[in-house]
Formats: structure tokens, C-alpha cells, sequence
């Protein structure tokens, strides 16, 4: 993934910097939909000894199923997103004041 800033002069630079921007952002988020996913499925596979009626864990203890690399994962995947967001919100102000400065320089 390239998480680079917007180094662009033109719209339609830009707009190609969106357009790929989006296309990443949106990859990342079904990785961080997947990898909640299996956490969750991970944690919930295990039940009580004779549990048959919900989901909830009865039992006080460990589970045998917990995997800190699938929290630590799905972390780490949810601030690289933060982080294109940010990205993404520095790109707009740019575009912004580049957009300015053509008018002014237009007028």
C-alpha cells in the first residue's frame, strides 16, 4: 500500500490521487473487517462444556482460542486507516488552496 501525500500541482492530478486513494482505503477496510471478523469467530468458538444455549462463555478462566496477534492485527490495520484518513484530509487542504490560488491568479 502507498500511503504517500498528495505532491500534485493539477485537478485532475488530484483527482487520480483520489481515485487510488479510495481504491486502497477501500482494500484496508475489508482487511479490517476480516480480521474482526475472525477475532470475533476466534474468541466465540469457544464455549463452556455443555453450553448449548447461547454464546456467552460460562465459564470463568482462559480461553484456549485467544490469539493476541489477531487483536494486535486488526489494531495496527485500524491506524493505518486512521492514518490515510489523515492523509486524505491533508490532501484536501492542499487542493484547496491550490484551487485558491488559481482564482486569485486568474483574476
Amino acid at each position: 500500500m502507498t500511503n504517500t501525500a498528495f505532491t500534485g500541482t493539477t485537478r485532475t492530478e488530484y483527482l487520480v490521487w483520489v481515485q487510488n486513494w479510495k481504491t486502497e482505503y477501500k482494500a484496508l477496510s475489508a482487511q479490517i473487517r476480516t480480521a474482526k471478523t475472525q477475532r470475533k469467530e476466534n474468541l466465540w468458538s469457544y464455549r463452556a462444556k455443555g453450553d448449548t444455549s447461547s454464546k456467552k462463555r460460562t465459564v470463568v478462566g482462559e480461553n484456549p482460542n485467544y490469539n493476541p496477534r489477531a487483536a494486535s492485527a486488526a489494531q495496527y490495520l485500524s491506524k493505518q486507516a486512521t492514518a490515510m484518513l489523515e492523509l486524505r484530509a491533508e490532501a484536501k487542504l492542499i487542493a484547496k488552496q491550490q484551487y485558491e490560488a488559481s482564482l486569485s491568479a486568474a483574476a
